[in-house]
């Protein structure tokens, strides 16, 4: 262990930096303290930030996993969630549908329905009033709803699955002998 010509503090035996004074020692002057632009962090993050900068504060700033965000429901964003609500039945119709009418169409759907599935995730993650929906509430409908729409996306990826399953040796087999 060695120790610091600024401060006096302990040093490793190779240390450049001193973390207590920010002391370069081979520059020979002490470096500017790092900052963060904290404009794009919320109050909880910028505690955080400030955290860490007192346990290191010439460490590079780093960056803190961004929380989930969770917002309230307004016009728009219940507008959002209609849409992926009454989406919900056609793609569930469709899935009915595609098997009887014509399988090969299976293929092309799938991405559709896990597409959609992902966005009433999205959606369903971001606001908690459509995870648990309140009758009180003025998008009380649309919350109730969309529950209900999650559970036909689900349906119909499973079975876009299990649809195709049957597909894969054909595939395999038409592949295999063009070789």
């Amino acid at each position: 262990m060695e120790t610091c010509e600024h401060c006096g503090g302990e040093l490793e035996s190779k240390a450049v930096l001193c973390v207590r004074c920010g002391y370069h020692r081979k520059l020979q002057k002490v470096m500017p303290r790092a900052t963060v632009e904290t404009s794009n962090y919320t109050q909880e993050d910028s505690l955080e930030q400030t955290r860490d900068e007192s346990e290191n504060p010439f460490a590079a700033p780093v960056q803190q996993e961004q929380s989930r965000i969770e917002s309230e429901l307004d016009d728009v964003s219940a507008a959002q969630a209609r849409i992926v609500a009454d989406g919900a039945l056609p793609v569930f119709v469709s899935l009915l549908l595609t098997p009887c009418v014509c399988l090969p169409v299976m293929p092309f759907l799938l991405p559709l329905y896990c597409y959609r599935l992902l966005r009433w995730w999205q959606m369903r993650s971001r606001y908690p009033q459509l995870r648990q929906p309140n009758s009180l509430s003025p998008y009380a409908e649309i919350e109730i709803s969309f529950g209900e729409a999650g559970v036909r996306y689900m349906v119909s990826v499973v079975c876009g699955f299990v649809s195709i399953l049957p597909l894969i040796p054909f595939w395999l087999f038409v592949i295999l002998e063009q070789w």
